[in-house]
């Protein structure tokens, strides 16, 4: 899985067993696998990452069930606490080689943790007009993308690092839109012009087709950038972190992480990743 969807609004009476419970996440619903060991070790690769204590990540409600359709059973207990909804057929659809559930579920988790964690800092989510937003509209794609993927673990972490790819020049990876997400927002403008263009009104659906289409050199080089910083000899602090990911210049980036200049930040990196 390497987008996700996150459901608005689901309305029951039905209440749900909890499943799992932890400071940083209520799990609950009816599965397959074990999710808990894999959420638990995420809070503790996303707290090293940002330098924070495991304690300070904002509580998340996981619904998780075998079937989207049971999902629509949630009746949430707290309301003004995030929530992720996911289901293991859906999950299992979405799957590549080597890839886990557990593993894509944690990867899902910490981007809304990150989320949370920017807002708690004062950094509020800007609805993008009638897209769906990807991670949180103030931060760059490549922070968002990291930080989900630094919390990967098992075979997926592994084939992130194993496999070949094409590096990205600094100056495109640290400015550049999820190429998922980018390949998203182009089919929905082109429903929604075309939509126009037939000037009709009422509502129309669109189907998001990404498949067969090779993302996978953003994903891997997420991994070995996370590796890289988190390798620099001055640990990088989480407002720190968000400054960073906030900043549109590359050379400016370059220079705020000990840097003489964007050349010098990329021909480091790029020696640092095992080919």
């Amino acid at each position: 899985m390497n987008f996700r969807v996150f459901l608005i609004v689901c309305l029951s009476s039905l209440p749900i067993t909890v499943a799992a419970q932890s400071s940083a996440f209520t799990l609950q619903g009816n599965t397959t696998h074990d999710y808990q060991p894999s959420l638990e070790q995420a809070t503790k690769q996303l707290a090293q990452l940002l330098a924070i204590e495991p304690s300070e990540i904002p509580h998340l409600q996981i619904v998780l069930n075998k079937t989207a359709t049971e999902n629509q059973n949630y009746q949430q207990s707290a309301p003004s606490e995030p929530s992720l909804f996911l289901s293991e057929d859906l999950l299992e659809k979405k799957q590549r080689a080597n890839e886990t559930m557990a593993s894509v579920v944690a990867h899902e988790a910490c981007h809304l943790w990150l989320i949370e964690l920017a807002k708690q800092r004062g950094l509020e989510q800007v609805k993008q007009g009638y897209l769906p937003s990807y991670g949180h509209s103030q931060l760059n794609d490549w922070f968002d993308e990291m930080v989900a993927v630094a919390c990967e673990q098992g075979a997926l972490a592994e084939q992130r690092r194993q496999a070949d790819f094409n590096f990205i020049p600094l100056a495109t990876y640290l400015t550049q839109m999820h190429p998922v997400y980018e390949r998203m927002q182009a089919q929905i403008e082109a429903a929604v012009a075309a939509q126009k263009a037939k000037k009709s009104g009422g509502q129309s659906v669109v189907k998001l087709t990404v498949e067969g289409e090779n993302f996978a050199d953003f994903y891997r080089q997420s991994a070995y950038f996370a590796e890289f910083l988190m390798g620099q000899p001055e640990q990088i602090s989480i407002d720190k972190w968000l400054h960073l990911a906030q900043e549109k210049d590359p050379e400016i980036i370059a220079s705020k992480l000990g840097f003489e200049n964007l050349a010098e930040f990329e021909q480091t990196f790029y020696q640092f990743i095992p080919w």
